[in-house]
């Protein structure tokens, strides 16, 4: 398809007309010019979703090394014809496809210990959305190093988990918020932990106390009968919103809470809810 656009400028201001004044022009500007790393795209794609569709981010970094397949189209936002296709495609299309004057910088092989540091580069604000524990914890040293904020939603149930980790504002600060000990987190740094112990240091970094029962009880089904943690296309969503949104934060200098914070939407809903 051939599509002409309004010049950027204008291009710009027209798309992000109905953002005011909710988002000023100032702050609109100081966001376009902050780059977001997003590592990983199932909650993580929604996240890109969220960030471009109100024409905030116009840098940003993707990572991941999975292709799209028939199951993730309960919770990412693609087509029957789309399975096979990096999810990194899939995401920069989107992205490209309602600002062509983006600059999206794709990480197709997905965050290693290789290209750690490269994707770091520039970055201002880091969303970790990634599945392998041990680059969680090299992830948040590189970023402590280089006095980064990290962001993680954790998409739970029909709820979600945010965690806030200020390395920019306390270098000093505990990696997970000190959920793990120093022991834990060298297991994580040397070789890949079996499947117990990665339930066990999961179990750890999300906080068995706020997860629900029903998901709580898949755990142990994880490699066995299920072929990963159970994800809804609804939490998934709202994750990437509410991620948006703390970004936008962050990136604007707003004071926020640090730390885990849940997210149940249940408690705020269901007439009859108690906590578990």
């Amino acid at each position: 398809a051939v599509v002409h656009t309004l010049t950027q400028t204008l291009h710009d201001r027209v798309r992000t007309n109905r953002n005011r004044d909710t988002i000023t022009e100032a702050e609109q500007q100081k966001l376009r010019e902050t780059t977001i790393g997003v590592a990983g795209l199932s909650v993580g794609s929604n996240v890109l979703t969220a960030l471009s569709l109100m024409g905030q981010y116009q840098h940003l970094k993707i990572a991941d090394a999975d292709e799209l397949s028939l199951s993730n189209l309960n919770r990412l936002q693609a087509s029957l014809t789309d399975i096979g296709a990096p999810k990194t495609t899939l995401a920069a299309r989107g992205i490209y496809e309602r600002d062509p004057e983006a600059e999206v910088a794709v990480f197709a092989e997905g965050l290693n210990e290789q290209n750690l540091h490269d994707f770091l580069d520039g970055v201002d604000i880091i969303f970790d959305e990634i599945d392998d524990v041990s680059m969680k914890a090299r992830l948040r040293l590189a970023a402590r190093e280089r006095k980064l904020p990290v962001i993680m939603m954790t998409d739970c149930g029909d709820s979600g988990i945010l965690d806030i980790e200020r390395y920019d504002l306390d270098a000093n600060q505990a990696l997970f918020h000190g959920r793990l000990d120093d022991a834990e987190l060298d297991s994580l740094l040397g070789a890949r932990p079996d499947r117990d112990k990665w339930l066990q240091l999961v179990a750890k970094i999300i906080g068995l106390e706020h997860v629900p029962s029903r998901l709580l009880k898949s755990f142990p089904k994880i490699g066995h009968e299920l072929a990963g943690a159970p994800q809804l296309g609804t939490a998934a969503m709202v994750s990437g919103g509410i991620g948006a949104y703390v970004a936008r934060m962050i990136a604007l200098g707003v004071p926020l809470k640090t730390g885990k914070i849940p997210l149940i939407v249940e408690a705020n809903i269901l007439k009859d809810y108690e906590g578990e």
